[in-house]
């Protein structure tokens, strides 16, 4: 495995996509100080899942992204791919390519990818674990990582033989068993507490359940009997419907033998209605026919016309080639003639050729004579030309010892007016700087002033700044209160949000159909009667114990959506739940003889009239709480139960529940947020609350505003006075500076001025000896001219020469070149002959093809006239065929007409007999709605009975008829009614929810003793698990830390030449938290703490540690940034080349800035910052530059 390539977009200094490429061996990315270069080793440590932004150089973790420049805008993103080379299947993926890809935004989202598929930032980290490649490994190691290994706490450098060692695994599986160790503990104590509550509840539960269950049978008694009289009663109005049944029976057979006897008549109108639409239908076709046919003899005749215009055109055609055919045979005619003049002119041409051939080769010869005589009369002017130039070098010589002479002489001369020029300007200068040190120590005296104006306006505004910054204090403090409360009313909010969302409190049945119903799996759900009704907060209470647990009760839109319901929970055993199908649940309010309660002392409304709720919901509200009253406190209660004989349930604003029959509920009630009712309203009054605390933080906010823009006025001004004052002192520095520049500069004048003068006597010695030299010179200077005369005579002569000679040759050469025009344009004119007779015969060749086309036209032309009379005697024949169908239509048109007056008069018989019999239906219907109404009495009285039974017992008529049968009259049954009940009312108060309360409890309570026992059994397996890891990291932690020891000592003495380097644990009983010492030795030095060596022996420790894991333990790739900045040339080359011992198994990228590793690198990334702020890469390939 090894690093292919990375990919940066947005990282830091990368703000277009950058990709690397690398290659096994060595690649080092070099670069000047700041251009980003170790920038790439923070991309890498970063998509391996670093998440400290201070280890990435930054503050917070949305630092690494671009920021912009001057001339680039700041990105959104930053995203790192980096992919690795899998083929050796080292990473545990079954592809030869795995890419890791980490993606941040600047709101903080993150993302982390693999292969482009979506993970977690613990699967990269698991991916690597233990590799040597991860943010703890060693396989980035850089300035601060070489710090951390030669820390002075031994603890800090573990981490890296830990991962050397391959335990990280194994210490995260051991972390993770610890963390589940001390949870199970948790619940084990949790359960505890809750069997021991049990335990105390059980006794009691189980008594109320006895008594409940003793009610409970008489409870039956009294139900066998109303069922027996509710049996009765049914079938009596039963006999009464079978009666009627059977009389509207014979009325509806009557009713239908009329209306079948209509029907048949109606099926006989509606065939005729059909064929006399078919009739009409025919005549329509029949028209449509005729239309046709004209249109079909119109066009044959068109067609007849157009074929013989065609044989008319086609003919035409045929004179038109014969004529094209004549032209083309002249035109090879006169061709073949042309060609023969060609020919003859040709023989002519080629003669005249060959004579002006042989005149270009006698005036050859000429030339060639003249030019040898050229060149004798060329070399003697040569000649003469050296004497000439020789002479004129020396007379040159001469005249540039005379020009330097002279200069000489003019510099003295220049220099000694200068030095008077100089001498006046520095008696003025004098002048002037005397009378501008005097103004310059007036102007010292007033800035002196001022700066004690501005220390003293200074001292002021600290003590201002002083009381704001108290103000600001307090203001701060209230901000700061007022920031918790709003965090902590969001908490409480995102709290409740999610209970909401999650369902929470609902049982678990209900909970599961509710989730199904949010994910549209369930439809015709409409929620939770929790979730679907509300109330003010002062009957929240009231309202939730008079519901009980029908606040978890389904509302559903019908029996089928219910059904489906029931249906999933069996499906998935998540429980279960109580429905209320909306279409078949009925309200109940209180009766109109129950009125009067409401006037009742104490009484507030009937529960279902503080409920709000959709309108479709109000039976399901009132058949829950239409009954029930509700009263302001328990004393009010106990009236009103006693006065209305307990028949009604009745419940105070405080909790209390008086039940039908008398028994009543009461306690404490938690006032925990937990109720169902509450919640919503609490998310409610959480908004509001944060709406005010935002708006006081507003507030808060804009009067710490204006104090900092007070504060910000202050500093403004001192800062402002500051600048002025450091102003004033720079100027005083100055100012007293140019005083004493001053008075040195009119000393040194003083003193330049004594010197001038003795310069000026020293001018007038020098001068006098160059003068007569340049005298001298100047009679020298005239010989050579004369002697340069005398050559330029002889010169010109054999200059006249050459030129009468040159001329002769031109003349020759002239010639030449008119011959060889000449001849050059009669062979062009020759080829061009030939290229014509060529052109010609082609267009022979042409022609004749273009003659054969014409025959073969001619050849289609007699076909197509052929074609064209066939055509019209075809189109003759159909318009005769026309003719004669057209008299045959005409002929079924009137059989048509005749046919249909026959219909239309049996359609008006057939209609009048219907009139009359539906006359007689109409009487049988009348009786049979008579009849039906009756009926409708009888199953009204029944439906009643029906319901009655069902709202007191939930059973039906078959139901009932299932129940044992009293043979007993009814006064008999009603006596034994009214004992049944007073038994029942002796019972007292009955806590029926008693039976499967202490059902449930024992079942939790057994459920949490095997809990418990489960609980254990983890408990002592995690321990288990948590001391074999131990054991086998402290084995495979020694072995391999045995091993990096060898090494360590070996190329610690290998790197520096010498000496001694040794690894030591801190404390060797603890071998899984003990720090690791290094022991170091350096040669011809004594045994030493680390801390006490030089920087760059420090820094080579740690490149010799870091080899010797890597012999141990080769890390696929390693990332070296800068490890080498603090060694000495001699170092840094002996770090590269023994780098290269590992290039076989590990694959090295090395940001550096030093030659000796350059050297030993195969790729050189250059990293440059042409653009302020953006980094841009250039790759040179050093293999390929020394091939």
């Amino acid at each position: 495995m090894y690093l292919k390539r990375m990919e940066l977009q947005g990282f830091k200094s990368f703000p277009d996509k950058t990709r690397l490429e690398f290659n096994k061996g060595i690649t080092a990315v070099v670069g000047p100080n700041g251009s980003g270069k170790s920038n790439i080793s923070d991309a890498l440590r970063w998509v391996l899942g670093e998440k400290s932004a201070k280890s990435l150089r930054g503050a917070k973790m949305e630092d690494v992204i671009f920021n912009g420049t001057a001339n680039r805008k700041p990105m959104s993103f930053a995203e790192v791919s980096m992919t690795l080379d899998n083929s050796d299947n080292a990473l545990k993926l079954d592809y030869n390519e795995v890419t890791v890809t980490r993606r941040i935004y600047r709101t903080g989202e993150g993302e982390y990818y693999i292969n482009g598929s979506k993970c977690r930032a613990k699967d990269i980290l698991e991916l690597f674990m233990d590799t040597g490649i991860g943010k703890e490994g060693y396989s980035i190691i850089g300035q601060g990582r070489i710090a951390e290994i030669l820390s002075t706490k031994s603890e800090d450098r573990r981490l890296i033989f830990e991962e050397a060692a391959g335990i990280i695994k194994y210490r995260a599986r051991c972390d993770e068993a610890a963390a589940k160790l001390e949870k199970e503990r948790e619940n084990l104590e949790r359960v505890r507490e809750d069997i021991a509550y049990l335990e105390e509840r059980l006794g009691p539960l189980k008594e109320q359940s006895e008594k409940a269950k003793k009610a409970r049978q008489i409870s039956e008694k009294l139900k066998i009997i109303d069922i027996n009289r509710f049996v009765t009663e049914v079938d009596k109005y039963e006999a009464e419907k079978k009666k009627l049944d059977e009389i509207i029976s014979i009325t509806s057979c009557d009713a239908s033998s009329e209306r079948k006897r209509a029907e048949a008549i109606e099926g006989r109108l509606n065939d005729l209605k059909a064929t006399l639409s078919d009739i009409e239908e025919r005549e329509r076709e029949n028209n449509n026919l005729l239309i046709d046919n004209n249109t079909q003899t119109e066009q044959t005749r068109a067609g007849i016309t157009i074929n013989e215009n065609n044989i008319a055109n086609t003919r035409g055609n045929s004179d038109k080639i014969n004529a094209d055919k004549e032209r083309y045979s002249k035109e090879i005619t006169d061709n073949n003639t042309e060609i023969e003049n060609i020919g003859n002119e040709r023989k002519s041409l080629e003669s005249s050729v060959l004579q002006k051939e042989k005149e270009y080769d006698r005036k050859n010869s000429e030339f060639t004579g003249i030019t040898a005589s050229m060149s004798d009369t060329e070399g003697k002017v040569a000649s003469f030309n050296k004497v000439i130039i020789d002479t004129m070098s020396k007379a040159n010589s001469l005249q540039s010892e005379i020009g330097r002479a002279t200069a000489i002489a003019e510099q003295y001369e220049q220099r000694r007016e200068s030095s008077e020029q100089s001498f006046k300007e520095l008696n003025e200068q004098r002048e002037e700087r005397a009378s501008q040190l005097k103004s310059t120590k007036e102007t010292l005296s007033l800035l002196s002033d001022s700066s004690q104006r501005h220390r003293k306006r200074l001292s002021e505004n600290k003590d201002r700044l002083l009381k704001i910054k108290e103000e600001t204090d307090a203001l701060n403090k209230r901000l700061s209160e007022t920031d918790e409360q709003i965090k902590t009313t969001k908490a409480r909010y995102s709290a409740l949000i999610e209970l909401e969302k999650n369902h929470e409190g609902y049982y678990g049945g209900v909970k599961a159909v509710l989730t199904e119903r949010d994910s549209n799996r369930l439809q015709g759900i409409n929620g939770a009667l929790g979730e679907l009704i509300s109330m003010d907060k002062s009957y929240e209470t009231a309202i939730e114990i008079a519901l009980g647990g029908a606040v978890q009760n389904i509302v559903a839109d019908n029996d089928q959506t219910v059904k489906n319901a029931i249906a999933f929970l069996k499906r998935t055993n998540k429980g279960r739940a109580t429905f209320l199908p909306i279409t078949s649940v009925k309200g109940k309010y209180l009766p109109d003889n129950a009125a009067y309660i409401l006037n009742e002392k104490g009484v507030i409304s009937v529960a279902a009239d503080v409920v709000k709720c959709d309108k479709k919901y109000r039976d399901i509200v009132l058949s829950l709480l239409g009954r029930v009253i509700i009263v302001d406190n328990i004393d009010n209660a106990t009236m009103l139960a006693k006065k209305t004989n307990h028949s009604y349930k009745i419940v105070t604003l405080e909790g209390e529940l008086f039940n039908v029959g008398g028994s009543v509920t009461g306690g404490s009630v938690s006032k925990k947020s937990g109720g169902l009712f509450s919640r919503t309203r609490e998310l409610r009054e959480l908004s509001e609350k944060a709406e005010q605390l935002q708006s006081n933080q507003n507030e808060l906010l804009s009067a710490s505003m204006a104090l900092r823009r007070k504060s910000d006025s202050i500093a403004k001004e001192n800062a402002e006075t500051e600048q002025k004052l450091k102003e004033n002192d720079l100027k005083e520095v100055s100012l007293n500076s140019f005083i004493k520049s001053s008075e040195e500069f009119i000393n040194d004048i003083d003193k330049r001025i004594g010197e001038f003068n003795n310069e000026m006597e020293k001018y007038k010695n020098d001068i006098s000896p160059i003068l007569e030299k340049i005298e001298q010179n100047k009679i020298d200077l005239q010989k050579y001219e004369d002697e340069i005369e005398a050559a330029k005579t002889n010169l010109s002569e054999y200059n006249e020469k050459l030129e009468s000679d040159k001329a002769v040759r031109n003349e020759s050469l002239e010639a030449i070149s008119s011959l060889q025009l000449e001849i050059s344009r009669a062979r062009d004119r020759i080829t061009g002959f030939d290229e014509s007779a060529d052109r010609l015969a082609k267009r022979n060749g042409e022609l004749e093809k273009l003659i054969k086309g014409c025959q073969d036209e001619l050849s289609k032309n007699e076909s197509a006239v052929t074609a064209y009379t066939n055509a019209v005697n075809r189109l003759k024949s159909r318009l005769t065929a026309l003719t004669e169908e057209n008299e045959k239509i005409i002929k079924e048109k009137d059989n048509l007409s005749a046919y249909k007056k026959d219909i239309s008069k049996e359609m008006s018989e057939k209609e009048d007999t219907l009139t009359s019999v539906n006359k007689n239906v109409t009487a049988l219907e009348k009786k049979l709605t008579g009849y039906e109404f009756d009926k409708e009495k009888a199953e009204t009285r029944c439906t009643d009975l029906y319901n009655k039974m069902w709202d007191e017992y939930e059973i039906t008529y078959v139901m009932a008829k299932e129940y044992e049968r009293l043979d007993i009259p009814d006064e008999e049954l009603a006596k034994q009614q009214k004992q049944l009940s007073s038994s029942l009312k002796a019972l007292g108060d009955i806590n029926y929810a008693s039976i499967e309360e202490y059902a449930s409890t024992g079942e939790r309570y057994e459920f949490l003793v095997k809990n418990r026992d489960d609980i254990i059994e983890t408990e002592n397996k995690l321990i288990k698990i948590i001391s074999e890891l131990k054991e086998l990291m402290e084995k495979q932690f020694s072995e391999q830390f045995d091993v990096i020891r060898k090494n360590f000592s070996k190329t610690f003495s290998e790197m520096f030449g010498g000496g001694k380097g040794d690894l030591k644990l801190s404390d060797e009983g603890d071998v899984l938290g003990s720090g690791i010492d290094i022991i170091v030795q350096p040669p011809g030095k004594a045994l030493q703490n680390m801390m006490l060596l030089s920087g760059g022996e420090r820094a080579f420790v740690a490149i010799a540690l870091l080899f010797a894991i890597l012999k141990m333990k080769p890390s696929p790739f390693c990332v070296l940034d800068e490890v080498e900045a603090a060694l000495d040339p001699s170092n840094v080359v002996k770090y590269a080349e023994y780098l290269k011992n590992f290039v076989k198994d590990t694959q090295f990228i090395i940001v550096t800035h030093r030659n000796g590793t350059m050297e030993a690198a195969d790729i050189l990334y250059g990293v440059t910052m042409q653009e302020q702020g953006v980094t841009k890469l250039v790759s040179v390939n050093i293999e390929d530059k020394k091939r």
